[in-house]
């Protein structure tokens, strides 16, 4: 990790290094502060390249900091509302001592969850594993629409924790998407979908 001082405040961030010729700068609730150089910049280099950005560097992630102190913290208690697919649904636990690992499915309207205490340590694992399941079912089910018109095929579908993307897709015509893309909206979820499915025959982000 590197480190930046600005008006008396030190700042530290991270640098990735790719095979690319420019610098970006990235500052956001998600990644933080971060720097993807180019592999032959050293890090005194960057550090020289940010200093007339000093300013704006400060403004933004003074931003990103407050909007991550006001983003709301879940707490897995009993009537919590959960996103799916953009609509809310309620957690309903039930405590079931005889359980070695919390179980969550959809019922009625409600994330019925089944677990062994009533602790977010607890309940949150069996929270993500309904959310990879689920998102899992309602991408292969809409993926089949965009490589039907495109007349194309993945090779594998991966749900996953990533930090940084909602999806993405790799050389082999395999598809990444992230656990969450099962909280989106529905046309927040397709659009994603149908970017990766694109992917598919362009593999970059030209016209």
């Amino acid at each position: 990790m590197a480190k930046i001082e600005i008006q008396n405040q030190i700042i530290v961030f991270e640098i990735i290094r790719r095979k690319r010729k420019t610098l970006e700068i990235q500052i956001d609730t998600q990644n933080g502060f971060r720097v993807i150089a180019p592999n032959r910049l050293s890090e005194k280099a960057i550090l020289k390249i940010l200093e007339p950005r000093k300013d704006w560097i400060l403004e933004k992630w003074t931003e990103v900091k407050h909007a991550q102190e006001m983003r709301p913290q879940k707490s897995y208690t009993d009537g919590e509302a959960f996103p799916l697919l953009g609509k809310m649904v309620k957690l309903h636990l039930i405590e079931n001592k005889q359980l070695k690992k919390a179980k969550v499915r959809y019922e009625e309207g409600k994330l019925i969850v089944n677990t062994p205490e009533l602790t977010r340590e607890m309940i949150r694992p069996g929270i993500v594993a309904f959310y990879k399941a689920y998102t899992r079912v309602e991408a292969e089910r809409r993926l089949k629409k965009y490589t039907d018109i495109l007349g194309v095929e993945y090779n594998r579908l991966v749900i996953k924790e990533q930090k940084r993307r909602w999806g993405s897709c790799s050389h082999l015509g395999n598809l990444n998407f992230n656990w969450r893309c099962g909280m989106m909206p529905e046309p927040v979820f397709e659009y994603i979908l149908a970017h990766e499915v694109c992917h598919l025959v362009h593999l970059n982000h030209s016209k």
